[in-house]
């Protein structure tokens, strides 16, 4: 599971950072594409003339992954725990954000949480048989009730180049061919998947290979 923090639809591989599902019409409201349905439920209405490869790529991420879809389109990595994109004030530009859970540094370990309740464990885990390793998760009520939780995660921020990204359709054709926005965001997700990979695919190859994973 190397080089990869998401994965993209169609993709049997293990998940990397990011990958997008498949195309399947099951539960999809309109009988034809999950994804495709959440994307038509909602407006693409570009705020901007000069910068609307950004905001597809927004919209995009934003209709593909939860809270508004769930299961999302986008399939994450065990250790990516967030993933989010927006446009930067600064400059109009794309930033993106990769949030991967990592085990308590050496400092942190066999810390005692004060009284007598021991020390401060580190995430729950769970094993996968389909993903073939543990699933870090949050605690729920009933772990936090028998005690403490001392939870570690990395944060990624970084651009991604404008370059990179496809620009949508003119406004005219995407009313004329209502089919094209979703056409338009998927191949805006398959762009903003492979960066994600690219950039934090190697960083999670280094913290499995700390945490033994």
């Amino acid at each position: 599971m190397k080089g990869s923090a998401c994965m993209a639809p169609g993709t049997s591989a293990p998940p990397s950072p990011a990958t997008p599902r498949g195309r399947a019409g099951e539960h999809a409201s309109d009988g034809v594409s999950r994804y495709g349905a959440y994307v038509r439920d909602s407006a693409f209405e570009p705020q901007a003339d000069d910068d609307q490869a950004v905001e597809l790529a927004v919209f995009a991420w934003h209709r593909a992954t939860p809270p508004v879809m769930v299961p999302g389109y986008v399939r994450r990595h065990p250790r990516i725990c967030a993933a989010w994109l927006e446009r930067s004030d600064w400059d109009g530009s794309l930033l993106a954000m990769a949030g991967p859970v990592i085990g308590q540094p050496t400092p942190l370990r066999c810390l005692r949480a004060g009284g007598d309740r021991g020390m401060w464990p580190d995430w729950p885990a769970e094993w996968s048989f389909s993903a073939g390793r543990d699933i870090w998760h949050e605690p729920g009520s009933e772990n936090l009730a028998r005690g403490p939780y001392l939870l570690c995660t990395a944060s990624l921020r970084f651009t991604i180049p404008p370059g990179h990204l496809l620009a949508p359709p003119p406004l005219s054709a995407l009313a004329a061919a209502p089919g094209l926005i979703v056409d338009s965001c998927r191949a805006a997700v398959e762009v903003i998947v492979a960066e994600l990979n690219r950039v934090a695919g190697p960083v999670i190859d280094r913290i499995d290979a700390r945490d033994g994973a």
